[in-house]
């Protein structure tokens, strides 16, 4: 803004206030057109987003519309809305389907998917409290060397110790 100013009201070349600034003079006519349309007392120009208004790679708005009726004809899933679609010569990804249905709202989660729910795991209080225990083994099975492993998850403190062979009693 202060480069608009110096042309404008000091009467300066848009030249002499881009090399005085450090800017190539078409920044500087680009910055007087865009301060055209802005009120006499602005501090600044606006910057522009330099984002894409849309993707060179986009899928065709008729082919997401023809995935949204297939899902809409028959709630199926994204991977046999794939299959389909190729039936009918119409080239896509499985990864763009499942895309354009996550961005629409109209994905869901497989009925049979089966849902997990962990405990709380305990919080190491004192040392002692909560001990990671492993058995770890080392070489081939008739020359093996075998150990239990212990960690306490308090103070980080380990402990090993070999065993000829490693069992659960």
């Amino acid at each position: 803004m202060e480069a608009v100013r110096l042309v404008r009201e000091q009467g300066w070349s848009v030249r002499d206030t881009a090399r005085h600034f450090g800017f190539t003079h078409s920044a500087v006519v680009k910055w007087l057109a865009r301060a055209k349309y802005l009120p006499q007392n602005s501090q600044l120009i606006p910057t522009r987003s330099s984002r894409p208004e849309h993707s060179p790679n986009a899928l065709n708005p008729a082919v997401v519309r023809h995935i949204l009726d297939l899902r809409a004809e028959k709630d199926q899933c994204a991977e046999i809305i794939h299959w389909r679609l190729e039936q009918e010569g119409v080239v896509v990804s499985i990864s763009s389907v499942k895309r354009v249905l996550r961005r629409h709202g109209v994905s869901k989660y497989s009925k049979w998917k089966k849902w997990h729910q962990y405990p709380v795991r305990p919080l190491p209080e004192k040392p002692g409290f909560l001990v990671e225990i492993d058995a770890v083994h080392e070489g081939a099975p008739d020359d093996r060397l075998s150990a239990y492993a212990l960690i306490d998850v308090c103070s980080r403190w380990g402990y090993a110790e070999p065993v000829l062979r490693v069992n659960s009693l």
